[in-house]
């Protein structure tokens, strides 16, 4: 949940943008953030994966049930920097919903 949401109520696209993040950072991480949460005491999904991709490790987040050889690492790590985009604590760092589709999009055209 965003925190303007959570804080004041405050619902807009850009609060749709940060719960999209979550939900990618979800599937890409195979963990509920609530389970996540309850796990891994003192620490978030969102901090888990931001230190991750701060230290150039964005790959090591990713659920063992997808790596296999039909992994493309470019377009998981592209996911992972959209989701982060999308959790940005402040509103107007996120992307619009049209940025984060063809963010995504292009992605999915760009790597063979």
């Amino acid at each position: 949940m965003s925190e303007e949401y959570a804080l004041h109520g405050k619902m807009s696209e850009r609060s749709d943008i940060f719960s999209f993040g979550v939900n990618l950072l979800e599937i890409v991480t195979g963990k509920r953030n609530i389970e996540f949460c309850n796990y891994y005491h003192g620490d978030s999904m969102l901090d888990y994966v931001w230190r991750h991709f701060d230290e150039g490790n964005s790959l090591q987040v990713v659920d063992p049930n997808f790596v296999d050889s039909s992994l493309v690492e470019e377009e998981v790590v592209r996911c992972i920097q959209v989701a982060l985009l999308c959790v940005q604590q402040d509103v107007d760092d996120r992307p619009s919903t049209e940025s984060v589709a063809l963010m995504l999009a292009t992605t999915m055209m760009e790597i063979p």
